[in-house]
């Protein structure tokens, strides 16, 4: 019996030891296969949360490096010159935020970069020769092609990458064009980063790694990475995505910082399978020893106490892989016992806080939620649900709190024992957390200004945001269900969306721009992207699309190609569009053997329009002569204003013939009046020609011509043209000598004052000295003041040159009433353009003031034409002057234009008699009337008369009988250096002498 019992156990113990193995195999699979689901769609969600991020960095590249194809444009434009190439990148710098700097590198060597103080370490650094960088500079050159070289230690310190587009121009000797340079963009690691979304992969507990393979040596290179990562621990199992950056690629490398597989809910599922397929076996063990003997039943009586003793063993066990903290309390908050396997999940030790109640270290919230599940549980026998948080110096966590009444057994019943409780405090924190995550993600794909769509695998659309509406018109309501082909405008062919699919079925990813239609049939141009969704097996479940509206970028972009190329005033072409178009004419006259004209029109006087009537009808007036010129030239014609009143027009296949037709038509035109509403004007136009190929076979040469023979025209007496000649170009270039060595005259010492005396006519007494300007260059000898003067009048420097006139001669005279020479007055002449200054008085009574000449021996000539330009004015000046108590004078009388009215009211205390109307006396009866009128007037007038250029003797004897209050000219002296006129007044004043 014993043996049959004993076969029979082992029989039954073989069936359960089956039943379990069995039961713990199929259990234990369904647990590893939900353990490797779950990794697989960790796997699958970091390798999204991934190609977020690599798409957002692979637009910030793009769009940071987007800057070099408007540099190369600004490049070719001025056929390889930079000019102005500070003023466009620092305009162009505020819209690539992320750019550390812009730059040029002709033939390789960085020659521009803005903005410059931080970036000048980098000017003359040679890309092309650098060991570290020439490999990418190299390949970027050889392929033609934007290539984004790093990371790599940038020469103005840090670590970053540049972006080099090669330049390429016209050969124009060969068809292929020829390498220019660079026009680059350099950024800073990890600035340009920043707000890509790399923080937020470590913020959502993810390791990562941005890195690539060096073209050249295939070394890796670290971009950017994890704390932990850069400290030295390595990704082991992370999945990625790449990153497309221009001519290269990146990769982008994530993992979870605590791995993919999660030990502590795979052991749990372990220990619940053992246990179930124990408690299985030993149910079949029960059964079948049900047939056994009164004494095998005994004997598995007790064996199956011995089983339950280890289920319970077992049971305490899973307890203890619970990784929930366990409180037994009672309904006034007595806990009795506190159970927890990992310490770390309670915030307080459990041998301290049990036998104490919760009141006594729970905060305020915590207590009431406990006390609410606990009334709760005495009600309903359970509670679940509620949360609580608990500050700690790490932060602040969140518990969700279960609870159970405890049952009461048969002995206490019937005590006054309060009721107890058994409660489960779970740490919710990182759920708490993920909700946030999920909370923020959906607030900013409501709230985000790009519009999102997204589609099934039959690409019905399921959910959209509200940009969407808000940028196509369509609510809701309306495309539910719908394919986004409804948004399509028709611009697009076939074969455009089938590269596109194809693009999305290979690579799982689109993206360019794309002309949809909105719902109320506008057509507008987006930059779209395109993801494809996938399940852990590779099927497609979803399709993301990410829109934005660009159409007021490309208005963006076209006016910066207006700014760029055109005239803001009159929409013409400006110097630099024209310079462009001449080359490309130019480039076919000499393929072709043609000729070509290049007109420079200049429009009279026009200072005199926005002088008196304002710069409102002067911009009018340029408007309305630029639509004139558009409307005489033909379409193959090129019409652009460079600056103020100037036009130029080139004529392509047109010879001096044509030239001169277009020159005749265009002065008829623009001479007629303007109706500029309330005002009536007309202006002339003088115009200069220049031929090609006869002046010249590049735009700067013709251009230059042309400006020379517009000048010759203007000398000519304006309304008119002129064809360029070889004798200009010497003037010109003389002017140009001149112009430029006028710049440093008086810093060089090459200016000095003569004096010319002025006696009485009527004792012979010494008056004054005129103070005269000379000017001798140690190579271009004397120059006379009738050739200088006009240039400095033209180029301004006549307000400097006048200014130290001024101050020398009030020192002079200072020195010679020093010396002891006799009181008397030096005549300054001003120019037009000083008498204008507004601060004349502040500089006149400045000079006074520093050589300490007291102010009535200074006497300040003005001509008619200055005094006449702007009477009232003129006369405010003449009054402030005179109240500084120096004289003033009228000179060369007589050749302008003079209001009697105006002539009194100046207040001037002498005539100077022009030396062409002195010249012919006493001889010529014209000038001896003229100068006979002029003294008398001024004798009516109260003012005396000065004669200029008195060279014989009968020229003084008819002033003198005339009643002519004073002389000067070469009958009593030349004008004289200083020491020459010391030594002259000594020799004839002095009782020395």
């Amino acid at each position: 019996m014993t043996e049959t019992l004993r076969a029979l156990a082992r029989r039954h113990g073989w069936m359960a030891l089956t039943v379990f193995l069995v039961s713990g195999l199929v259990l234990g699979g369904f647990a590893w296969r939900a353990e490797m689901q779950r990794i697989d769609a960790h796997r699958a969600e970091a390798r999204l949360l991934a190609g977020d991020v690599a798409q957002a960095l692979e637009n910030r590249m793009e769009r940071l490096m987007s800057a070099t194809y408007l540099m190369a444009a600004f490049v070719r434009a001025n056929g390889g010159e930079v000019t102005q190439f500070e003023q466009l990148a620092t305009e162009m710098l505020p819209f690539y935020p992320g750019v550390t700097s812009l730059g040029l590198a002709p033939g390789g060597i960085v020659r521009y970069a803005i903005p410059l103080e931080p970036n000048r370490a980098t000017i003359g650094f040679n890309q092309l020769a650098d060991p570290v960088q020439s490999p990418e500079a190299f390949l970027a050159r050889d392929t033609g092609r934007l290539t984004l070289a790093g990371p790599l230690n940038l020469v103005q310190g840090g670590l970053g990458a540049v972006g080099r587009l090669p330049v390429f121009l016209p050969h124009p000797q060969r068809q292929e064009p020829q390498f220019w340079g660079f026009a680059f963009v350099t950024i800073r690691f990890p600035d340009a980063f920043e707000g890509l979304g790399l923080e937020s992969l470590t913020e959502r507990g993810y390791r990562y790694e941005l890195w690539r393979r060096h073209p050249d040596t295939g070394q890796r290179q670290v971009i950017a990475a994890s704390e932990d990562v850069i400290s030295g621990q390595p990704l082991k199992q992370g999945v990625g995505r790449s990153v497309k950056v221009p001519n290269g690629e990146w990769l982008l490398d994530v993992e979870p910082r605590a791995g993919w597989a999660q030990i502590g809910p795979l052991l749990i599922q372990g220990a619940f399978s053992m246990a179930f397929s124990a408690m299985l076996a030993l149910l079949v063990w029960l059964l079948l020893a049900r047939t056994t003997q009164k004494v095998a039943l005994e004997h598995q009586v007790a064996q199956r106490t011995r089983e339950i003793e280890e289920a319970r063993q077992e049971l305490q066990a899973t307890l203890n892989a619970v990784p929930d903290v366990l409180f037994d309390l009672d309904a006034d908050g007595m806990l009795h016992a506190v159970h927890t396997h990992h310490r770390t999940q309670t915030l307080y030790a459990p041998q301290h806080i049990q036998g104490r109640n919760i009141a006594d270290f729970l905060p305020l919230d915590a207590l009431q939620t406990i006390r609410a599940s606990m009334a709760d549980a005495a009600r309903d026998g359970r509670s679940s649900g509620r949360q609580y948080p608990i500050d700690t110096p790490q932060g602040r966590q969140w518990f969700e709190l279960s609870m159970a009444a405890k049952a009461a057994s048969a002995a206490d019943s019937t005590s006054a024992t309060p009721a107890r409780f058994i409660a489960l405090a779970r740490d919710i924190t990182a759920r708490k957390q993920a909700e946030l995550q999920y909370h923020l993600a959906a607030q900013f794909f409501a709230g985000s200004s790009e519009g999102f769509v997204i589609t099934d695998a039959q690409q019905r659309i399921i959910q959209i945001n509200p940009a969407f509406t808000a940028i196509t018109g369509y609510p809701e309501e309306a495309v539910m269900g719908q394919k986004p082909s409804i948004l399509s405008s028709g611009r697009h062919d076939r074969t455009f969306y089938e590269a596109m699919w194809r693009s999305i079925r290979q690579t799982g990813h689109w993206e360019g721009e794309i002309w949809n239609r909105r719902r109320n049939g506008e057509e507008y141009p987006e930059w779209l992207s395109i993801s494809r969704i996938q399940d852990g097996s590779g099927q497609t479940t979803h399709y993301v699309a990410i829109f934005s509206d660009i159409s007021r970028r490309l208005e963006q972009e076209a006016r910066i190609r207006d700014l760029a190329y055109y005239d803001n005033l009159t929409g013409l072409a400006n110097r630099t569009l024209l310079r462009d178009r001449v080359q490309h004419d130019l480039s076919m006259a000499r393929r072709y053997d043609k000729p070509l004209s290049l007109l420079f029109i200049d429009l009279d006087h026009f200072k005199h329009v926005n002088d008196s009537l304002g710069h409102q009808v002067g911009d009018q007036l340029l408007v309305e002569v630029a639509r004139r010129i558009r409307s005489l030239v033909r379409e193959q014609d090129t019409v652009a204003r460079l600056g103020g009143d100037e036009f130029v027009a080139v004529l392509p296949e047109t010879g001096a013939e044509g030239a001169a037709h277009a020159a005749t038509v265009l002065l008829k035109t623009l001479g007629q009046p303007y109706d500029l509403g309330t005002q009536e004007l007309t202006v002339t136009p003088s115009i200069g020609i220049a031929l090609y190929p006869n002046d010249g076979s590049d735009f700067e040469t013709l251009y230059r011509c042309a400006d020379t023979a517009m000048y010759r025209a203007k000398q000519e007496g304006r309304n008119r043209h002129a064809f360029f000649t070889q004798e200009m170009q010497a003037l010109a270039m003389r002017r140009l000598q001149l112009e430029n060595a006028l710049r440093r005259a008086i810093e060089r010492g090459e200016m000095c004052l003569h004096y010319q005396p002025q006696i009485s006519l009527c004792n012979g007494s010494l008056i004054g000295v005129e103070a005269l300007l000379r000017w001798n260059h140690p190579t271009l000898g004397a120059i006379s003041p009738a050739e200088f003067i006009p240039v400095a009048e033209h180029t301004g420097q006549i307000v400097t040159i006048g200014e130290w006139v001024l101050r020398q001669a009030c020192v002079q005279l200072q020195q010679w009433r020093q010396a002891g020479l006799p009181s008397m007055v030096v005549a300054v002449n001003l120019s037009a353009a000083q008498f204008r200054q507004p601060d004349l008085v502040q500089r006149v009574a400045q000079a006074l003031a520093d050589s300490g000449l007291p102010a009535e021996w200074l006497e300040l000539e003005l001509t008619e034409s200055t005094a006449m330009h702007d009477p009232q004015a003129a006369i405010a000046t003449v009054d402030a002057l005179r109240a500084l108590g120096v004289h003033l004078s009228l000179d060369d009388f007589g050749t302008g234009y003079s209001s009697l009215n105006h002539l009194k009211r100046f207040q001037i205390g002498k005539l100077k008699i022009d030396q062409s109307f002195v010249r012919g006396l006493p001889d010529d009866a014209e000038d001896a009337g003229i100068v006979e009128t002029i003294i008398q007037m001024a004798r009516s007038l109260g003012l005396k008369t000065v004669a200029e250029g008195v060279e014989t003797e009968a020229q003084r004897a008819f002033l003198q009988q005339r009643g002519c209050d004073q002389m000067q000219g070469y009958l009593l002296a030349r004008p004289l250096p200083a020491k020459d006129f010391e030594s002259w007044w000594r020799a004839r004043f002095s009782p020395e002498g």
